[in-house]
């Protein structure tokens, strides 16, 4: 009996020395794998300001290693720890992806210009104001047109918060709108109205609060409607005066944009 389980204990004391023999066998090759690792990313990338790309880093040999990021010019592109890369402004900047053993791969990464912000408006064609929008459409009690003009924003900049309108009269010096708040990129037909409980509106040159369409008094005049992209909100109240509106947008624009059409009596 004692020879039988002194032989089941030289067994497993054999059995555990082989595991132990194996696991350190076992981590001078680990090691040696990880000294001579390699990554590789891709030599060149392209990426618009404000957008991102991911850099796909290839390991070899393909263990788990960790991959440290930096970018030569954050101003220009920056790198996350994934190495997903945001664009920041026009220019170059090199990504590195370097691994604990010292092996590294380099891309150089060209920033390009954001396009340019734009904003146009089914209201307007063949360079005039539709009717509807001014003295010939629907008007207050005091003859104030009310509904306002469509406007769609393209190319939106990254990091808009909001957008801010300014409609003005170029042949007369008249303010016809002014708003502030808005949250979307396309702002209805008479959003003047409709939005009104989520927005922010000025007092125009008639007196009123929020749209007063063109009712030009002595032939044609051209109007000219800006829309601000903002990278904040304003903290005004509605029937605010134009001066307040100039303040917001004296600061924190990422883009602007006009569209310009006439209207005749």
């Amino acid at each position: 009996m004692e020879r039988s389980v002194s032989k089941t204990k030289t067994k497993w004391l054999v059995a555990l020395f082989v595991i132990v023999c194996l696991v350190l066998a076992l981590i001078p090759l680990e090691s040696a794998a990880a000294a001579t690792q390699t990554v590789t990313i891709p030599k060149t990338a392209a990426v618009t300001a404000g957008k991102t790309i991911t850099l796909k880093a290839t390991l070899k040999p393909a263990a788990g290693a960790k991959i440290n990021w930096r970018s030569s010019t954050p101003t220009v592109a920056a790198v996350s720890s994934k190495g997903v890369v945001k664009g920041i402004k026009a220019g170059r900047a090199v990504i590195t992806a370097k691994l604990a053993n010292g092996k590294y791969s380099k891309c150089t990464v060209t920033v390009k210009k954001a396009p340019a912000m734009k904003v146009t408006s089914t209201g307007i064609a063949n360079g005039y104001i539709a009717d509807k929008y001014g003295m010939r459409g629907q008007t207050d009690s005091g003859g104030v047109p009310v509904v306002s003009i469509p406007l769609k924003v393209g190319n939106v900049p990254s990091g808009t918060k909001s957008y801010a309108v300014y409609m003005r009269d170029l042949t007369y010096p008249w303010v016809h709108w002014t708003a502030v708040n808005i949250k979307s990129a396309s702002i209805a037909e008479n959003a003047s109205v409709l939005l009104a409980a989520g927005i922010k509106q000025g007092r125009n040159d008639f007196g009123t609060i929020g749209y007063g369409g063109p009712t030009p008094p002595d032939g044609t005049h051209e109007y000219a409607i800006t829309v601000y992209a903002m990278n904040k909100t304003a903290s005004l109240s509605n029937g605010f005066a134009y001066p307040d509106f100039k303040n917001f947008v004296s600061g924190g624009v990422l883009g602007q944009a006009t569209v310009k059409g006439s209207y005749s009596p």
